[in-house]
């Protein structure tokens, strides 16, 4: 089994830039919310924040929100998601 810095070494190593580093890290991030046994059953939706269905309503400008969550009270949860350098 891979291991969590395993998989962000190969988003460094595999990706062109950072914007796709971050891609990835957001997609990872989203799966991360829906598999820990922390958070697994928590959440009815999670989506990246250019899938979420809402998204016009709260802005078209880019705020800083990577992913978006729905809990199963049905409260929105917004995440930021970082993929820093290792040193960090």
């Amino acid at each position: 089994m891979t291991n969590f810095d395993e998989i962000l070494d190969k988003y460094r190593n595999d990706s062109e830039n950072k914007f796709e580093q971050g891609t990835k890290f957001e997609q990872l991030m989203k799966r991360f919310l829906q598999v820990y046994p922390m958070y697994r059953g928590k959440f009815s939706d999670i989506w990246l924040w250019n899938e979420f269905p809402y998204r016009d309503e709260i802005s078209s400008k880019d705020i800083g929100i990577d992913l978006v969550t729905r809990t199963i009270e049905g409260e929105f949860w917004a995440v930021q998601c970082k993929f820093f350098n290792e040193e960090n």
